[in-house]
């Protein structure tokens, strides 16, 4: 869950369902600073909220998703991909295999029934997994060749 409360100006209250990321937030303060060119950025991840503030009907053009990863070692991170009431999660595991699980939240809002091998989502699991398989990837040829350790925090 994400609570803001925007300026009047910028939409009324409400209650929204569509899938958003924090970052996300990084995006809607660019649009509200009028920083027009942000989107077009190639390596941009970020969305602006505005659209969804603006109107309780506008949004036909939202991509009703959001990815998240967890770990710097493509090896070893942890990745998922929501999409609708459908989220997917994969473990890597070293030889590039993976460990995957998928959870139904309309009907197991809880993600307590891993449905992933189940014939009935064949269809769309294999479409989600391609999806989520790409976005890792990707990921991955981003992460740097060699951590700068002096950074973390001990």
């Amino acid at each position: 869950p994400l609570i803001i409360k925007p300026a009047s100006k910028y939409g009324g209250k409400g209650v929204r369902d569509e899938l958003v990321n924090s970052l996300d937030v990084y995006g809607t303060l660019l649009d509200v600073a009028g920083d027009k060119d942000w989107g077009n950025l190639p390596e941009m991840e970020s969305r602006s909220l505005l659209p969804l503030f603006q109107s309780e009907n506008n949004t036909s053009n939202w991509e009703n998703k959001v990815y998240s990863i967890i770990g710097e070692d493509p090896e070893k991170n942890l990745c998922m991909l929501r999409s609708g009431p459908l989220k997917i999660i994969r473990k890597a595991v070293p030889d590039n295999k993976a460990i995957y699980e998928l959870y139904d939240f309309d009907k197991d809002p809880l993600e307590t029934q891993n449905v992933f091998g189940n014939n009935a989502y064949a269809e769309v699991q294999e479409k989600l997994k391609v999806e989520l398989d790409t976005w890792w990837k990707k990921q991955g040829e981003r992460y740097p060749k060699e951590i700068d350790k002096s950074f973390q925090i001990r």
